[in-house]
């Protein structure tokens, strides 16, 4: 759910200071750091130390003299210690991400799906199915994922990557699958290749969209053909196979009450100007565990998309499950909206921006699935209305109210900047920075914002209450829920 944004150090208000102990400086404390990936197969989780240097990991800290920038010391694999840091709240900083922290323990860990002895491929390689059994293939509508959940390798959108997609109606083709571009679940920036001598098998599965009898202007995607093969795939090479797709024998019953209209009804909480450009119920595997949410990319069961964004659905269906029958299943509801904005001398541009609930299905089924978190009120950028386009300076204080629905978690805060690309009229908008604290302030540092920059700020409450972001931040659980208010564009001043 975190983005993840270059951006520079973070500075924090005074009014951010939640954290243990006292704003003395002079007696510090040592505070240590880990980073590794816990990796979930079929043997269960392992851990795997990430490579870190002094530089990999920093602390901002505020003390009498000001503010600085403090390093750490390396203390063993995927280990580090800052020394002698004040007490209270440190902004850590890794690769980008900014969390608010007064803890003197912090697990910058990630969960991956995958055993750790997989190879991997950086290009090159081709899987080669020549493929029968296939649903009538709808070229537009009709999705193909892959799934070899103990290699640790999860392809969404297959379809895509494929040299030549089946013709309409097609039931049998030769694809040729970019195994490479295909895969979500990329380790290091290189994807998993199965090994059937590791005990790795690769599930096929094809989603295919149904009609739904009296449910109006309703597309709903199921699972609707599986295949399965204990295929070696080879690096920098193409891999033959031959897959006979077919009906699966295990099917689930779905039961959703998606309270569409709950959603909607905070689209001008995000922003007076709001529009609802999409929305979405999509049923997931998690691949052996819930423990840590949605840690990975996984294969879908289901997807429905009403064609209109405000009444409520309740649905039941049936859907294929070629997957293992423990595997816990959950479903996101994503409401997708966006804000308009003219730029000042011409144009205009977007953000886009969801109102996000996600739970077990154990915890759904049948029963309403609403907003967990409205978005934050009263937001304010240098005390003044955020609604309101004004001048702001080069270290702009936003401020908010924790939202009317909910209990939050934490925030977390966006930069959005809009520029011009040349002369032309493309107005271009990029993510600057984010960062995320558990307070309702943060200050930007000097250099973060340019003068005379046109900016949007994001902020986003979380509500979950299963993750301590100020001790794990990446780790996360189920349920989870977000949504996010957003400004008027502002201007950058020179002072």
């Amino acid at each position: 759910m975190r983005p993840i944004a270059l951006a520079s150090l973070l500075f924090f208000c005074e009014a951010c200071r939640c954290g243990g102990g006292g704003p003395d400086a002079g007696s510090g404390r040592a505070v240590e750091v880990t980073r590794g990936r816990t990796l979930i197969s079929g043997a269960g989780s392992s851990e795997v130390p990430f490579e870190l240097d002094e530089t990999t990991v920093s602390a901002l800290v505020r003390d009498d003299a000001g503010q600085r920038v403090v390093y750490p010391t390396v203390t063993g694999p995927g280990t580090a210690r800052f020394d002698d840091l004040p007490f209270g709240d440190y902004a850590l900083e890794i690769s980008g991400y900014h969390i608010v922290t007064g803890e003197g323990r912090v697990d910058l860990g990630i969960v991956s799906l995958g055993r750790a002895s997989v190879a991997v491929t950086d290009g090159g390689t081709v899987l080669q199915a020549d493929v029968t059994g296939l649903k009538p293939w709808a070229p537009l509508g009709d999705v193909l994922q892959v799934t070899s959940e103990n290699a640790g390798y999860v392809a969404l959108n297959a379809q895509s990557h494929v040299a030549a997609q089946p013709d309409a109606g097609e039931t049998s083709a030769q694809l040729e699958l970019d195994w490479m571009r295909a895969c979500g679940t990329l380790r290091l920036g290189l994807a998993p290749l199965p090994d059937p001598d590791a005990g790795d098998v690769v599930t096929f599965t094809q989603l295919s969209s149904e009609r739904v009898p009296d449910a109006g202007a309703l597309e709903l995607r199921t699972l609707v053909r599986a295949a399965v093969s204990a295929l070696p795939v080879s690096d920098h090479a193409v891999t033959r196979v031959s897959l006979t797709f077919a009906p699966p024998a295990t099917t689930e019953r779905i039961d959703l009450d998606y309270r569409q209209s709950a959603f909607a009804a905070l689209k001008t909480q995000v922003h007076p100007a709001a529009t609802s450009i999409s929305s979405s119920v999509v049923v997931t595997v998690a691949p052996y565990t819930a423990m840590y949410g949605a840690y990975t990319a996984a294969p879908d069961l289901a997807v429905l998309r009403p064609q209109q964004t405000t009444g409520d659905v309740r649905l039941a269906f049936d859907t294929g499950n070629p997957f293992h029958p423990a595997w816990p299943k959950y479903v996101s509801a994503n409401y997708l909206v966006q804000v308009q904005y003219p730029f000042p001398d011409g144009g205009t541009s977007t953000v886009s921006t969801a109102l996000f609930a996600q739970d077990l299905l154990a915890n759904t089924q049948g029963r309403p699935l609403e907003p967990r978190i409205s978005p934050p009120r009263a937001l304010k950028v240098d005390g003044a209305d955020a609604l309101t386009r004004a001048l702001i300076s080069r270290r702009p204080v936003i401020r908010w109210e924790p939202p009317a629905i909910g209990t939050p978690t934490s925030y977390g805060i966006t930069l959005y900047r809009f520029s011009r690309i040349g002369s032309g009229p493309v107005i271009a908008v990029s993510e600057e920075a984010f960062y995320e604290t558990t307070g309702t302030e943060l200050q930007l540092p000097f250099g973060e914002v340019e003068v005379g920059a046109e900016v949007v700020f994001g902020v986003t409450a979380f509500d979950s209450p299963g993750t301590d972001v100020r001790k794990a931040p990446f780790k996360g659980a189920f349920p989870i829920g977000a949504a996010t208010a957003l400004t008027a564009m502002m201007q950058v001043d020179a002072i």
